[in-house]
């Protein structure tokens, strides 16, 4: 068996586990250790026990003498040969390891580093090993990673915080413990109350040496080429080349240094993990930086201009003149797109301070707010924005209301009430200005996001919607908001449908979007809003919008979990986060809600919520959270409850509907109540079944919970159903009802055998547009890596579409997939 990983992945713990798995199996174990070339059989000799070593005398003794002793070793009991970083074993060596397995067939289990194809230039256990099976130890995913760094620091750990060790370490377990204990020691990371929290940048002295072993292993051209990738971020394949050319960009990927990441028909390629681009924006001004720096600026210039290439060109200039390192750009997740994100958000703050101090304008006043509403660092002229005077710089009305608008957001964020944040939006306005109307709807729109609006205010909405000037636009997007908050979704899609008679503007097209999907959820077309939404997310994602993101992200989750799609749910609902982007220039932004909606996810799939620290500013939510964290459920129901009733005596269904599944979620397990049997939800009944499912598991009832699952069922909630029909089978073969697990074993293969019928446009969870390429191509009778390479995709990005493919549509065989390309 070859197990492959990158430094840090922990091949080498676990070749030690197996090695103490064998011992108390009364195994003989020989442990040999690449060294390197320099000394052949150096390694076999060190390997062998004491008196066989005496028998084959000093270094460099004859290969067949090492033969025989390892023969004669393992004839006298069962023996295991373990061969960590095979990479490095000599040829001499490996002669010995293979004449050793072919005569006596001593199994071999043998690690090696991840190098690219065409760098390989000794064997491996797969070239001389038969049977052999290779294993690969791939990145991990992040809420990998957050369980890893809590059971290590034996302890909660801020998401914030995992976050940002995630995308240091690339996923590589080994790095991230690596990186978290070097924090702690150099106080850049600290347990406030019980949850571990970092102190901002977690880079520290120790880090040089982690990644000075990591980037030793690859020759010296390798490493100028990832730190020339570096400086440059994340670039278009292209300019990729262009700066460090063809053959480097594939001996990187190859290594598992670099990835690319197809966005919006774009090929990007990014340097993995990301703390190779801190190690190298951490390093001291030399020759060689200056060398590397003057010939990718002079590659660079070569290339039609854009943003990012004026940007980079500017700091680099800048580097030259003022002789100082070069600035990087960090991100808070591993992800490519995460990192293009956060590299995106670096050079837009650049050109937005830079416009701002060259030529103040409404127009780029509101830029700079609105990075400052995305999330992340703000602008750096962002206090001589907030405290400018609007009126005397040059706009037009519509980019005067924009500018207000975002300004009264900036005051909410920094705890201003609802009356100064009105005053923002209408105060000092100058007589006759054409804009006025707006104002209002806009002052208006933050009266009842904040405090509920009243009969005359709707009908005030109304009014002003008729005709199609610009207030009319914004007063038909407040009027949506607001009859979707209420549960009037189809009455809000019709004011939406409405919208095109009216003058629009980018305010209130960025609006209206995700009011759509929030309004489809609200009328109960869950399908119809996770497409939606996952089609505008895309898109947002390929824009770099960060509003668009958080906005639609929280749609897509909330549709996914209403039908019992808890993993993709809680994907895309992570994914603000991670990428450190919030929606604050939005009426009705979803940042908080979309953290309830995690840890909501959190108990749905019956796992310890790990956002036990996550800031709600509301303190019935965290009381009441907290308390059921805690273990005090009933309280903590209670607490639900009554936070239930207020926002339901206010008409707000959604927040009421959220707040009652918690409040009856949290009684189970205390009082144990019986499900309710009268169905009083806005978006149907599927978290009754699921409390009663959970409820009859808890008091071991296999009728009831098979009962429930049937209604899961009949709700087309398909993973849940199984899942708790599973349950049932359980209960009752425990209780000896031996017909009874028969029958509910050919209700899941019903189950299953239904779901390999459905045609995509009927999946709780539709394809998404890659997925449904990924079918036709299938279908066309393409390998795995000939649609990489048609996508301009690494395989293992193929393998991961596959599998989502066959998680969504219960489907095994790839003939299955092809027949969905009718449907595709």
């Amino acid at each position: 068996m070859n197990l492959v990983g990158a430094r840090w992945s922990g091949r080498s713990e676990l070749l030690e586990r197996v090695r103490r798995e064998l011992l108390a199996q009364d195994k003989q174990v020989i442990v040999i250790r690449g060294i390197g070339p320099e000394i052949p059989l150096e390694a076999v000799r060190i390997a062998l026990p004491a008196a066989s070593r005496k028998n084959i005398g000093p270094r460099g003794s004859a290969v067949g003498a090492m033969i025989d002793e390892l023969e004669r070793a393992s004839r006298l009991e069962p023996t295991v040969l373990l061969v960590d970083d095979a990479d490095l074993l000599d040829r001499a060596s490996w002669v010995v390891v293979e004449s050793l397995h072919k005569s006596t067939r001593t199994p071999v289990f043998a690690t090696e580093l991840r190098r690219h194809s065409a760098s390989a230039s000794i064997p491996s256990l797969m070239s001389i090993a038969h049977p052999a099976v290779q294993i690969a130890l791939d990145d991990v995913a992040f809420d990998v990673t957050h369980g890893l760094l809590e059971s290590r620091m034996e302890g909660p750990v801020d998401p914030g915080l995992a976050g940002s060790v995630h995308t240091m370490s690339g996923g590589v377990p080994g790095l991230s413990l690596a990186i978290i204990e070097s924090a702690v020691a150099a106080g850049l990371v600290r347990r406030k109350g019980s949850v571990w929290r970092g102190e901002g940048d977690l880079w520290n002295d120790d880090l040089v040496g982690v990644f000075s072993s990591l980037l030793s292993a690859y020759p010296p051209q390798l490493q100028e080429a990832a730190e020339t990738l570096s400086i440059a971020g994340v670039t278009e394949w292209r300019t990729a080349e262009t700066l460090v050319g063809q053959e480097a960009l594939e001996a990187l990927e190859g290594h598992g240094l670099a990835r690319v990441l197809v966005s919006d028909g774009r090929a990007l390629m990014a340097i993995t993990p990301g703390g190779i681009v801190d190690y190298f924006h951490n390093q001291p001004l030399s020759a060689r930086r200056m060398r590397l720096v003057e010939r990718a600026s002079k590659s660079l210039s070569e290339i039609p201009s854009d943003e990012r290439v004026e940007y980079v060109q500017q700091q680099w200039g800048q580097l030259s003149s003022a002789s100082r390192n070069v600035p990087m750009w960090h991100s808070v997740e591993t992800p490519v797109i995460v990192r293009m994100f956060a590299e995106d958000l670096q050079v837009k703050r650049t050109l937005a301070d830079r416009r701002w101090n060259e030529e103040p304008s409404m127009r780029s006043a509101s830029d700079v707010l609105v990075l400052a509403l995305s999330g992340g660092e703000a602008p750096a002229s962002i206090d001589d924005v907030v405290t400018h005077d609007v009126r005397a710089l040059p706009g037009d009305a519509i980019e005067e209301v924009e500018l207000r608008w975002l300004l009264s957001r900036i005051r909410l964020t920094q705890g201003a009430s609802v009356t100064d944040a009105q005053q923002m939006l209408e105060g000092g306005v100058r007589e006759g200005f054409t804009g006025s109307e707006s104002l209002r709807v806009m002052s208006l729109a933050v009266g009842f996001e904040t405090l509920d609006a009243s009969s005359a205010d709707i009908e005030r909405l109304r009014a002003s919607a008729q005709g199609s000037s610009h207030a009319a636009s914004l007063a038909r997007t407040v009027l949506a908001a607001l009859l979707t908050v209420r549960g009037a979704g189809a009455e809000a899609l019709q004011v939406i449908e409405d919208a095109h008679l009216s003058e629009r503007t980018p305010l209130v097209d960025s609006h209206l979007a995700i009011i759509k999907g929030l309004a489809l959820l609200a009328d109960g077309q869950f399908h119809a809003a996770v497409t939606w939404a996952s089609a505008h997310l895309e898109k947002g994602m390929a824009e770099l919008d960060r509003g668009a993101l958080a906005g639609h992200a929280f749609v897509a989750a909330t549709g996914n979990a209403v039908l019992a799609q808890y993993n993709d749910a809680t994907d895309v609902a992570s994914l603000p986060f991670l990428v450190g982007a919030r929606s604050g220039s939005l009426l009705l932004s979803p940042d908080r809600p979309l953290l309830i909606l995690l840890w909501t996810l959190a108990a749905l799939d019956d796992r310890h919520p790990r956002t036990a620290s996550l800031p709600f500013s509301e303190d019935l939510w965290a009381q009441a959270m907290s308390r059921l964290m805690e273990g005090q459920r009933e309280r903590a129901g209670d607490d639900f409850a009554d936070l239930a009733t207020t926002v339901r005596e206010r008409g707000y269904l959604f927040a009421w509907s959220l707040a009652d599944f918690l409040s009856r979620y949290s009684y189970v397990g205390a009082r144990d109540p019986e499900p309710r049997e009268e169905l009083q939800r806005t978006d149907g009944d599927l978290f009754d079944a699921f409390l009663a499912a959970r409820h009859f598991s808890v008091v071991d009832d296999a009728a009831g919970v098979e009962r429930a699952a049937g209604q899961l069922l009949r709700l087309h909630a398909v993973s849940a159903s199984a899942h708790f029909f599973g349950q049932a089978a359980r209960l009752y073969r425990e209780a000896g009802a031996r017909d009874d697990v028969a029958r509910l074993r050919s209700k899941l293969d019903e189950i299953a055998n239904e779901a390999r019928k459905v045609p995509l446009a009927t999946l709780d969870t539709p394809l998404t547009s890659r997925e449904a390429e990924l079918v036709r191509l299938i279908a066309a009778g393409l390998s795995n890596g000939q649609i990489a390479t048609r996508l301009v995709l690494s395989v293992r990005t193929v393998e991961s579409h596959i599998n989502n493919i066959r998680r969504k549509t219960g489907l095994t065989e790839r003939s299955e997939l092809a027949r969905l390309s009718s449907f595709a």
